[in-house]
């Protein structure tokens, strides 16, 4: 559609399916990416934006709340580790390690879930690699953050990259017309916790799981049945289980009836990963929090 070609009539090298359309197109609309104008599809603004970025439109939606909230430094942060935050632990490969684990990241995990964890790890390394630290040296900085990493059991290197990534998002947006707050101050506060569910939210509201047999089981032994993310696709599978390894498993408390998920694999079953808790009291209660979103949601 940015190219002005309309995909229904575009020659493909080798055609999508139509289950694969039909989801493609159902995404779009519900992240009002597309509208009708004299009868013939259009990119909305934010559907230009999303082009302009060429990233997954989900992560865009972000970027563009943002953009609409005067976060954008902020909300390039969050896409940074919604992207990445699978690959911010250093692996644990038996029952020993994931103990040494858990016991470093236990006074630091969040019961909102992967994302919000990991994104105040994130914050925590940047301010240590970035703060002045009494006058010392940007070396010793640097220095204190990869200790932070090694301590707590996170990866530098993806720490990093995703530092690389926020700031190539901030680059891009300027491009395209939207620029970060000049209050320096402003532009460097903290997300609140409010600010960030609903960031995460923005870019995961049609990758969501209701928890299935009501509130018993724990978050370890729970099923989610899929709402959003197959759509389209009659032969998706539309159940599946928190990852083993996530922060809420690790806590082991009550399933939550809501979440949400950045990304989800196949092996023995079917497992979400980034899972962001939902509270919402009702299904009703949390159509309406997405509809800010996606009003034909």
């Amino acid at each position: 559609l940015s190219m002005n070609l309309d995909p229904d009539t575009f020659h493909w090298l080798e055609k999508p399916s139509e289950h694969a359309l039909r989801s493609s197109w159902a995404t779009l609309l519900f992240l009002c990416a597309v509208e009708k104008q004299d009868g013939h599809w259009a990119l909305t603004e934010f559907g230009k934006l999303a082009a302009g970025l060429q990233i997954d439109p989900c992560l865009a939606k972000v970027l563009h709340e943002g953009c609409r909230q005067g976060l954008i430094r902020q909300a390039a942060d969050v896409v940074a580790v919604m992207s990445g935050c699978s690959n911010f632990s250093r692996k644990a490969v038996d029952d020993a390690a994931r103990k040494q684990l858990h016991d470093a990241q236990q006074a630091e995990l969040s019961t909102e879930g992967d994302v919000v964890t990991m994104y105040r790890f994130y914050r925590k390394w940047i301010v240590m690699k970035t703060a002045n630290l009494d006058g010392l040296d940007q070396q010793h900085g640097c220095q204190a953050a990869s200790a932070f990493a090694r301590e707590t059991w996170l990866r530098g290197r993806e720490l990093e990259r995703a530092r690389t990534t926020s700031v190539d998002f901030v680059k891009q947006l300027g491009k395209l017309g939207f620029e970060p707050a000049q209050d320096g101050r402003a532009a460097e506060d903290e997300l609140s916790e409010s600010q960030l569910l609903d960031l995460i939210l923005a870019g995961c509201f049609l990758s969501l799981g209701l928890l299935s047999g009501g509130r018993g089981p724990s978050c370890r032994d729970a099923t989610y049945q899929m709402v959003g993310s197959s759509m389209g696709q009659e032969d998706a599978v539309t159940a599946g289980a928190v990852f083993p390894g996530s922060v809420l498993a690790r806590q082991d408390g009550s399933a939550p009836k809501f979440l949400c998920f950045t990304s989800m694999m196949q092996t023995s079953k079917l497992f979400l990963f980034g899972v962001t808790v939902l509270r919402c009291e009702n299904a009703e209660a949390l159509a309406a929090k997405i509809k800010q979103f996606s009003p034909s949601f």
